[in-house]
């Protein structure tokens, strides 16, 4: 055998991949992936309340050193002490001990697929729901005197986790809100498939005025007056503005060949919504297999001038004026859900403002039931406390909404 051929038949053995710390954990994302890939397949993802889950803040050590006085190994009668460890952000293992026997151990809450503590990625999504970030969740377990939550790259990758579920759950609802808008116009039509639907379009901005960096954009169906499409507009990047000092090094160099950009829009702030609805209408055939050929505005509507210039079908769209059956009031309640998650008065980056989207308009569609797809897609068990509010929050939504 020649040398070339000695070579190659002298394989070097495989490095072993180290084992994952505890940080990194925490921070995996294949598990809520999978989910969402399957949801997006149109598999069903169930939604199972689990009766007997439910959480309760103790002292730790007051309560388990009280307890050890009263309980008694089951296998040898010695005495027991109570203990953690792996501790990782509010999950840890709770360990029992006794002189003669080993020693047990038991998870303080669930765990997910690939073993990180759910909890943590309950309290991120709570928090974030109620706008509040890394550094307000930091400071409520300080002031609380509960364990630090994780470190800004926990933190980042849970985010990512949360960001992953809501889309998927998103891209689901505007899926049936779309097969409702067709069915709808068929029926008051009186026609067996429509050659296109009729929808309104909304904005809102991050700030007032030229200087706003995020816009969210969205398509509303005419007839089931749910949203169809949206779209989040960025005009900033927080990595590359913290990666501008670095410029024409080797570690910015390294960071710039795997960075995923935010920046998704270019110009004034004015253009983000007009670009957004274009880039809506030219992909409702993908999405949705329809098209948007009437397009209800007000006056000299400059959204629609520049559909109309685009031309994304093979046909004319066409404008009508505004009606009462889109009504100005449930747009407003859109507008209201996305700053609640991403307040104005916070600097939120792309990430925080698409969740902040993609949660207002599931929430939107189908009520805050909504919610627990999103958790169930971040394996994060559903209790019955979780299910019940929920519930009583679509039923005060649906009490206001017939007051109004």
């Amino acid at each position: 055998m020649d040398r070339k051929g000695s070579r190659s038949s002298r394989r070097r053995p495989l490095k072993k991949r180290p084992p994952p710390n505890r940080h990194q954990i925490e921070q995996e994302q294949v598990s809520t992936s999978t989910l969402a890939k399957k949801l997006k397949s149109g598999e069903n993802i169930d939604v199972i309340v689990n009766p007997s889950l439910g959480y309760t803040i103790i002292n730790f050590i007051d309560v388990f050193s009280s307890l050890s006085n009263y309980v008694k190994c089951k296998t040898c009668g010695g005495d027991v002490k109570f203990g953690q460890s792996s501790i990782r952000g509010l999950g840890f293992k709770l360990v029992v001990e006794c002189a003669s026997c080993d020693s047990k151990s038991i998870n303080s809450c669930p765990c997910t697929d690939n073993h990180s503590y759910e909890i943590n990625r309950r309290l991120v999504f709570s928090f974030r729901m109620l706008g509040i970030g890394g550094q307000g969740i930091k400071k409520f377990c300080g002031l609380m005197d509960l364990p630090k939550p994780g470190g800004q790259t926990t933190y980042d990758a849970l985010v990512k986790n949360i960001h992953c579920a809501a889309s998927s759950v998103c891209e689901n609802s505007m899926k049936s809100a779309a097969k409702e808008e067709i069915n709808l116009t068929a029926e008051a039509d009186n026609i067996e498939k429509p050659r296109g639907l009729t929808v309104s379009g909304y904005a809102t901005r991050s700030k007032k005025g030229l200087f706003s960096l995020y816009g969210v954009a969205s398509l509303i169906g005419y007839h089931s007056g749910k949203v169809l499409d949206v779209a989040v507009k960025s005009a900033y990047c927080n990595e590359c503005e913290s990666m501008k000092t670095k410029a024409n090094t080797a570690e910015y160099e390294e960071w710039n060949r795997r960075h995923q950009c935010d920046v998704n829009h270019e110009g004034s702030a004015d253009k983000m919504e007009v670009d957004a609805v274009r880039e809506m209408f030219s992909r409702s055939q993908e999405l949705h297999d329809v098209k948007y050929l009437n397009y209800v505005a007000d006056g000299d509507c400059k959204i629609f001038k520049d559909i109309a210039e685009s031309n994304p079908y093979d046909e004319s769209v066409k404008k009508k004026e505004r009606i009462e059956r889109v009504p100005s009031g449930k747009n407003e309640s859109l507008d209201d859900l996305i700053w609640q998650i991403a307040p104005k008065t916070n600097f939120s980056n792309a990430k925080i403002n698409e969740i902040a989207a993609f949660v207002a308009t599931t929430i939107f569609n189908d009520g805050h039931r909504s919610l627990l797809d999103i958790l169930r897609i971040l394996n994060v068990s559903i209790g019955p406390r979780t299910h019940d509010m929920c519930v009583e929050e679509d039923v005060s939504r649906v009490s206001i909404g017939n007051v109004d």
